[in-house]
């Protein structure tokens, strides 16, 4: 069915689930919004000094990013899912941030888990051990795990996560 198919009947009946949609959506949206809001100032506040050590490693990264931009070096099968896994990677980072600081942690779990499998890739690339199936964060040494979670500066959801720590009840 295309929109020009829609009969005037059809048409007034989805108008009539729109109006009965729209209040309750945009309220839910409006709450989010408002606590998430709250909860951000609060997380903020709290990290403290740990916002300098952010700031650092996102500091490196954007240093390696810019000391590669704009190289011409050959095309390999290994370096164009390196790169596509990397801008992934990249990509995320704000997203998990966001999803900690507007206290969103099963979400914030899930990205957070996504990251780290990323960087588990990009580890089995580089060693030369990357397998038919992507390597999974439970592969990775303890120092990998390490690394991989300076970035996002949540040691007890890693713990929760990778199950070395029950979770809260």
């Amino acid at each position: 069915m295309t929109l020009s198919s829609i009969s005037d009947a059809d048409e007034a009946e989805i108008e009539s689930y729109q109006r009965a949609l729209i209040e309750p959506a945009a309220m839910l949206f409006g709450l989010q919004k408002l606590y998430g809001d709250k909860v951000c100032k609060q997380t903020r506040a709290a990290y403290g000094r740990m916002n300098d050590a952010h700031m650092l490693i996102m500091g490196v990264l954007s240093a390696a990013l810019h000391r590669t931009h704009g190289k011409i070096v050959p095309i390999t099968p290994t370096s164009e899912e390196r790169e596509s896994l990397f801008a992934g990677f990249v990509i995320g980072i704000p997203l998990c941030e966001r999803a900690i600081e507007e206290g969103r942690y099963i979400q914030a779990l899930i990205l957070i888990r996504q990251e780290m499998e990323i960087l588990a890739q990009l580890i089995s690339i580089r060693t030369g051990q990357k397998k038919k199936n992507a390597p999974r964060i439970l592969q990775l040494s303890k120092n990998q795990l390490d690394a991989c979670m300076m970035n996002f500066l949540a040691p007890r959801m890693y713990r929760i996560m990778t199950s070395l720590e029950p979770a809260p009840k």
